[in-house]
């Protein structure tokens, strides 16, 4: 998996160094050069010098502030989005066209089935404690099985009870 993971970054890798090299030697749009100017234009006119900053301790006036943009110059408002449709509550929603009832018995069928998986692997525990032969194997996944299905089956059983609610 590794090894995999870092091919493709090498390939990820080559591919931007390939990408800017070809980008660094593909020719830009040509310069444009200005127009020569026209014996009949004047010159553009240019921004008034402004004052030297005095060197001495002496106070300088603050900046005048900057002129509002005219009204017509200012952007309306976006409008604003549409109202959210309210989603009906979690316990009205149709899922796969099953009724409640059906989910209720689908869901008590697996939580039969976790505890006739939970009883298959406490009898190989009660095994392996009897002096009996076990697969080290099948010992092993019982050992992390057991208290993961004990945990899964509590939390079924309670969603049975409680209907909707979990526990946390």
């Amino acid at each position: 998996m590794t090894r995999l993971l870092l091919a493709s970054l090498g390939l990820v890798v080559a591919g931007a160094a390939v990408y800017l090299l070809v980008a660094v030697r593909a020719p830009g749009p040509p310069p444009v050069e200005p127009p020569p100017p026209a014996a009949s234009t004047p010159p553009p006119p240019t921004a008034p010098a402004l004052p030297a900053l005095p060197t001495s301790g002496a106070r300088v006036a603050p900046p005048l502030p900057a002129t509002p943009a005219p009204p017509s110059a200012i952007a309306p408002p976006a409008p604003a989005p549409p109202a959210a449709v309210a989603e009906p509550p979690p316990q009205d929603v149709d899922t796969s066209s099953w009724t409640r009832a059906e989910w209720r018995r689908h869901y008590a069928k697996e939580l039969a089935e976790k505890q006739i998986e939970l009883a298959h692997y406490r009898d190989v525990l009660a095994k392996k404690e009897r002096g009996e032969p076990v697969d080290a194997d099948e010992l092993n996944r019982a050992g992390w099985k057991i208290p993961d299905l004990e945990q899964r089956i509590e939390r079924d059983r309670a969603s049975l009870r409680g209907g909707d609610q979990r526990p946390e």
